[in-house]
């Protein structure tokens, strides 16, 4: 898959993001490389793959992958005829000044580490000002600014004003108008309370933010997510655990959990197996045995809004199998008789459609739909 292209008077530059065979890794498989164009004798030149980057930088989070590859450019031609390119996911920002020639680029750490760099990492879009002077940076924290020879320490903050953010989720409740949540991509979570016409915002969580929850039987009782299991609860205005027993090892990146229909103190999440808690968070059991597949591993959750007896699991572990839907109409269990495969959709020549499942929606009315 090509990404971005950048071209000057002479040259086209091109990142190509691709899974090779072998595969080098199976936690890391796309493999992404930077190539140059000359427009004049039509020749192409690998200029190797893009550099290692992220929190454990040198040794994980290649700069590789769809969206890993976006935050790069080049230059335009500076004083001596020269081109960079600067790349950057997460941190360290790298620059290469060797673009013209035809060796792999050679790249350096202009920002510093993950933990020391002074712009907001997750970058997604980099470019430089007409004269290669300056270098402007998008990310999930906002705007930046900051000089070509002095990327270390000369990044600037400049988007005052810019109220935004990437929302995973919003969240409302019946039982009061005036109060609002929601999840944000690498900016946490907040609260929203309304003074007249206007939405005052509380940040109340760090990280990813996403799913939040306001209890519908007390709004002074909410939930809110971070990555890999982290839920927090917010009673009356005070912050508990509601992970508790909740993991890299047993749910996912995207925390998605939800809450039962009828029950506010029992909520179920999803990852290395089906699990719920009956008391708000405080500990958590595995809830599921699914019969027919060779794991546990789980995505998306519905229950009934009628009838919270009735839940809905989709269910993603072997990527070669038909991917399923299990249902239960006694609450769940950890005894496979508790779960029914309803899945088996097929694609238009009738092959088994293997792709996850994004989303599930029970019926208002009728829970076996």
């Amino acid at each position: 898959e090509m990404g971005r292209v950048s071209q000057t008077e002479n040259y086209l530059f091109v990142v190509v993001t691709g899974i090779p065979n072998p595969v080098p890794t199976a936690s890391v498989p796309w493999v992404s490389h930077i190539y140059k164009y000359n427009l004049q004798n039509y020749t192409v030149v690998d200029k190797g793959q893009l550099p290692t980057e992220g929190p454990c930088f040198p040794t994980c989070e290649p700069g590789n992958g769809q969206e890993r590859a976006l935050g790069w450019t080049v230059s335009p031609l500076d004083n001596s005829g020269n081109l960079n390119i600067i790349h950057g996911n997460t941190a360290p920002v790298f620059l290469s000044s060797n673009a013209l020639d035809d060796n792999a680029c050679l790249w350096n750490d202009v920002t510093g580490t993950y933990w020391s760099c002074r712009i907001h990492v997750d970058i997604h879009y980099i470019t430089f000002s007409p004269d290669g002077k300056t270098v402007w940076v998008g990310s999930d924290g906002g705007v930046f600014r900051g000089d070509i020879n002095n990327l270390l320490s000369s990044w600037q903050e400049m988007d005052n004003g810019l109220s935004v953010a990437t929302i995973h989720n919003i969240s409302i409740t019946d039982q009061n108008a005036e109060i609002a949540t929601s999840g944000q991509y690498d900016n946490g979570s907040n609260i929203y309370t309304k003074t007249g016409d206007i939405w005052n915002p509380q940040h109340v969580l760090n990280g990813d933010g996403f799913q939040t929850i306001i209890d519908y039987t007390d709004p002074n009782t909410m939930f809110f997510s971070s990555q890999y299991g982290g839920i927090m609860r917010i009673s009356n205005g005070n912050l508990y655990n509601a992970g508790n027993g909740l993991n890299q090892y047993n749910t996912h990146w995207h925390t998605y959990y939800i809450m039962n229909s009828t029950d506010p103190n029992t909520l179920y999440v999803s990852g290395n197996g089906f699990r719920r808690t009956t008391n708000q968070g405080s500990a958590w059991q595995l809830w599921s045995n699914f019969s027919g597949v060779t794991d546990q591993a789980t995505w998306r959750i519905a229950t009934s809004p009628i009838n919270s007896d009735y839940l809905y699991v989709s269910w993603i572990g072997d990527q070669s199998q038909q991917q399923r839907i299990y249902k239960s109409i006694t609450g769940g269990g950890t005894n496979s008789s508790n779960w029914v495969n309803v899945s088996g959709w097929v694609d238009n020549d009738g092959l088994p459609i293997k792709k996850w499942i994004n989303s599930i929606a029970v019926d208002y009315e009728d829970p076996d739909i």
